[in-house]
């Protein structure tokens, strides 16, 4: 009873002040409408630019399978205010699934497939792997121009180009044969994308059972790309690999255990890995993150609730958190003013883990233990010790994998200080993934 009255109570505020779900989600604390369409808006991709703003690219058309789709751009200063939408290629077939990226010398590229119809409007397929470029900003962009891939007739794409540490792009896309699944590609440029000249396979079934499709790429601390793909006919179960030598070759595949799809994969500025992808249980968007990169995965979290036609989110850092943006197909249209779909986002916290709790210290036969709560998940602890003065992070002095540590080489008459910090995932050899908590309270002990 409670929670009907409850959700009569928001309808009827809603009603009154003449407040709609759109004015709803703009005045929320979390989730924002960046664009909303009578037709069908979808497949969005954000980009953060060395300026500090933002931009956006999607596809606009009459169906999720239209043969006018067209890529739109908008903008914004602060992620919350939005304007445009711009169209920036629209040709004469269907352009599909945009994605956008800032290189290091400010060039802005965006990449995308166009499909091709009969003369019914149903769908034939693919007609090739595409981009745009700007030279100034954002303000104009290149007509579209073909990229080759050789051997395949119908590739697409799903995820942006990644600049790597040396300065080489990657162009991940994925396409099949007669006869065969489809496989995860990537293409190699060392001149900006001007010339596209090496091609190599990311993953493959050898027993023609699973497609892999809509890699999406990252650059990782250490060197490494990981990749992640969405599959067909693996029961929607997302894998990744790794290249260690910028994209040429790849490890074998792996099952994540995360069942979704079209994945984006973006890294904090403390190293901590996350990827968020459409889910299915819940329905919706969904997020994890990995302090480790990616040798394991934290618990699920989702970022919104949709059914339907949703999701292909795209992650952007902010000061001191984190945008999503995604797409919804709506299913109400009384509460939507009749409009068909939406570009949302949500902004979110990946904080780290939390500072331990109940730290205590006793002193018996001239050693000191200390003792403190166990930290969830935590893989081991780090200890910090300072005599006379109040530890701090640079006082490094000890690890643990229990809640438990002895002091055996404790002075008499001397002060001690001692504080301790989590650590959570295996990220022991990696120490800038973001997995390691704040520092806990302090406690002080003389030993006499």
């Amino acid at each position: 009873m409670k929670k009907w009255f409850t959700l009569v109570s928001v309808l009827i505020v809603m009603i009154i002040s003449g407040c709609t779900e759109r004015d709803f989600l703009r005045k929320g604390k979390e989730h924002i409408v960046i664009y909303e369409s009578v037709k069908h808006a979808a497949f969005p991709d954000i980009v953060r630019l060395h300026s500090g703003s933002f931009m956006v690219v999607f596809r606009e058309g009459e169906g999720h399978v239209s043969p006018d789709g067209v890529i739109q751009l908008m903008k914004s200063n602060d992620g919350r205010v939005w304007t445009g939408p711009k169209t920036i290629c629209q040709t004469q077939w269907d352009c599909r699934d945009p994605s956008i990226t800032q290189l290091k010398d400010g060039l802005i590229l965006v990449s995308f497939f166009q499909s091709e119809y009969d003369s019914s409007g149903k769908i034939i397929g693919p007609v090739g792997l595409y981009m745009v470029s700007s030279y100034d900003y954002g303000q104009t962009f290149s007509a579209p121009r073909k990229i080759p891939v050789d051997g395949f007739d119908r590739p697409a794409t799903s995820d942006a180009i990644l600049e790597l540490s040396n300065g080489s792009l990657l162009l991940p896309f994925y396409a099949a044969v007669p006869g065969e699944k489809s496989k995860a590609m990537t293409l190699i440029s060392t001149n900006r994308g001007e010339i596209w000249s090496e091609m190599n396979v990311i993953a493959r079934d050898s027993l023609n059972e699973i497609g892999f499709n809509e890699p999406a790429l990252i650059e990782l601390p250490d060197g490494r790309v990981l990749c992640m793909l969405r599959t067909a006919e693996a029961d929607r179960y997302q894998y990744q690999c790794f290249s260690e030598d910028g994209g040429q070759s790849w490890s074998a595949v792996r099952n994540t255990g995360l069942q979704g799809q079209a994945a984006d994969l973006h890294l904090t500025n403390n190293g901590t890995l996350l990827c968020a992808y459409r889910d299915y249980w819940p329905k919706g968007v969904s997020m994890v993150k990995s302090y480790d990169w990616a040798k394991s995965w934290q618990r699920e979290t989702q970022i919104f609730s949709a059914q339907g036609d949703c999701a292909y989110p795209s992650i952007a850092t902010l000061e001191e958190r984190f945008l999503a943006v995604y797409y919804q197909v709506n299913r109400n249209q009384e509460l939507l003013n009749g409009r068909s779909s939406a570009i949302l986002g949500t902004f979110f916290q990946a904080s780290p883990p939390a500072a331990p709790e109940g730290l205590a210290a006793s002193v018996s036969g001239g050693k000191i233990s200390l003792r403190w709560n166990v930290v969830k998940d935590a893989e081991y602890y780090l200890i910090f010790r300072a005599s006379g003065a109040d530890a701090q992070k640079k006082d490094r002095y000890a690890s643990v994998e229990n809640n438990l540590f002895i002091d055996s080489f404790a002075k008499s008459g001397q002060t001690y200080s001692y504080r301790i910090s989590a650590v959570l995932g295996r990220g022991r050899n990696n120490p800038d993934t973001g997995n390691e908590s704040p520092l806990s309270s302090s406690v002080s002990v003389l030993v006499e």
